[in-house]
């Protein structure tokens, strides 16, 4: 993603049952804003961290949501990832 090239963000299973990770790779530390969105733009799930250099992984459980399409979106100063995630 455009300005974002310091950052990668793997979403592991996908799709899944509900429960995943989300696996950052930072090539500094940063301050970052993890949410995610159902597509009506919902926010159902958010956390802040700031992150050291390296590898970051945040379990995830949404299975007490709906299946369907989730939009993840990582928000830093220097900008914005999103990845789609399904629950099925």
């Amino acid at each position: 993603n455009a300005g974002l090239s310091g950052i990668g963000l793997t979403v592991y299973p996908n799709p899944n049952s509900g429960q995943f990770v989300m696996q950052l790779d930072l090539d500094h530390g940063l301050e970052v804003k993890m949410r995610i969105f159902d597509l009506v733009g919902k926010q159902v799930w958010s956390r802040n961290a700031e992150l050291p250099y390296g590898e970051f992984k945040q379990a995830v459980d949404l299975s007490s949501l709906s299946n369907g399409t989730y939009l993840i979106e990582i928000l830093t100063e220097e900008g914005r990832l999103s990845r789609k995630v399904v629950i099925q």
